[in-house]
Order: C-alpha cells, then structure tokens, then sequence
C-alpha cells in the first residue's frame, strides 16, 4: 500500500511538474523569449527548430540564426497535449513610416490632449492629429498611437531650433514638410512640468509649461 502510495505521490509531482513548466515556458515563448525545460533539435538544412518538453512541443521556422528571438521566427506553433496553438505576435510599428495630418483650428488656451504617465500632451492652434502610416490603409488619431516611443520619435524628426524665451522650454519644428502637411511647432518643458505643448503658434504662451 506505501508502494501505491509513493507511486501515486511520483506521478502526481510529474503532472504538477510539467504543467508548470508547459505554462512557464508557453509564457517566455509568447514574449519572443527561449523555453528553458526542454530538449532542443535542428535541421539545419530546412531551419526547422523543436523543443521537446515534458507535456509539450514548440516548434518554429527561422528567419536566420538559431539566437533569433521567437517574434521574429516564420511560424511559431506550441504543442500542449493535445492542443495545438500558433503563437502570434504584435509587431512594433515602424516609426519612420508615417505621415502626420495635421487639421487647424483658432488659436485659444491649450486644451489637454492626452495624459501619459510622466507628462501631459496638450494641443493649441490644433483640431485633431491624424497618423497615417506607410502599410494600413486609412489614417488613425494621433491620440489612440502616442507613446513614449512615438513622442521620442516625433522629436527625433523635428529639428530643434533652441530654447524659448523662458530660458528652459525646449522649441522644435518640422523645416521639412515631407512628413506633415502643415507648420507645427513642439515646445517640451522642462522644471516644473516635463509636458508637452503640440501647436501652429510660433510664440510660447503664458498658459504653455505650468502646473496644471
């Protein structure tokens, strides 16, 4: 009867066992990353990649080399008994592929137009932004695909004339129009507030870069 037991006992480790393992590495695989429990093979000559675990099997066709991340491989399918799931990833927009619509409106007090978690957006002299990337077919709003990463990027293409008359804001504008189809002027500030003020005004206002 202990015989049973410990028997008993073993299988029910094994079954915690590779369920655990299954799912940690089903989750390393869906952020792009290797699994670790597992037996790996190549085939070199059709770059078909496995890994063997204990309940499962993924299996994956490389772009390039065997280091290359999951996200980046052809076609990324994980074995789980008897599921069989492909793994899909979202890819990172390209950035350097857009175009930016901007529509015009009277110039008033800034208006917030989105808030991030370290900074605010605000918009003055402006309607709406539209972004209108080089693959997607209809254009989307500047507010629903802003970021860090974009704002960042947004600033990387303007070019950076100097500091505003206060000394700190930090003033860039778009000198080539080849990717907006108007005038605009980026004001970033800097010391109280790191906002953000998006605008067709070539003057900082009393109302840019204070605590709201």
């Amino acid at each position: 009867m202990k015989v049973l037991k410990g028997i008993r006992n073993i299988l029910i480790v094994i079954l915690i066992l590779g369920w655990v393992t299954a799912g940690y590495d089903y989750y390393r695989i869906s952020r792009g990353d290797q699994p670790v429990f597992c037996i790996k093979s190549f085939d070199k000559k059709n770059k078909f990649e496995s890994y063997r675990g204990l309940y499962y099997i993924v299996e994956r066709t490389l772009k390039e080399k065997q280091e290359e991340r999951f996200d980046l491989s052809r076609k990324v399918v994980f074995r789980f008994l008897t599921i069989n799931r492909e793994v899909t990833y979202s890819k990172e927009k390209n950035y350097e592929e857009y175009i930016i619509l901007v529509k015009d409106n009277e110039c008033n007090n800034s208006l917030l137009y989105k808030e991030l978690d370290d900074y605010k957006i605000y918009l003055d002299c402006i309607d709406e932004i539209n972004v209108k990337y080089k693959n997607d077919k209809k254009s989307k709003s500047l507010k629903d695909e802003i970021n860090d990463k974009f704002i960042n990027n947004l600033l990387n293409k303007l070019s950076y004339v100097g500091l505003s008359s206060d000394g700190t804001t930090m003033v860039y504008k778009n000198l080539d129009d080849s990717f907006i189809s108007k005038k605009i002027t980026v004001y970033k500030c800097r010391g109280n507030t790191n906002d953000i003020y998006i605008t067709m005004n070539d003057n900082m206002e009393n109302d840019y870069c204070i605590i709201r």
